[in-house]
């Protein structure tokens, strides 16, 4: 019983940090591996985590147009 209590609240963890990480526009996966694998401690860490930087190719396309 305490096996799925266990478990039960690591995959509450997990989904929490894919909430946060794609309302940060971060890495989801591997937050939600964060949430599963460490749970509370990781909490501070994923709200100083950046967001993906610009596509560098859709930067480009938007410099030179015409």
């Amino acid at each position: 019983m305490e096996i799925a209590i266990i478990l039960g609240v690591a995959i509450l963890f997990g989904a929490l940090f894919y909430g946060i990480a794609v309302w940060k526009k971060s890495n989801r996966w591997f937050w939600a591996l964060m949430g599963l694998l460490f749970g509370p401690f990781a909490l501070p860490f994923v709200f100083f985590a950046q967001p993906y930087p610009k596509n560098q190719k859709e930067e480009s396309s938007d410099t030179h147009e015409n």
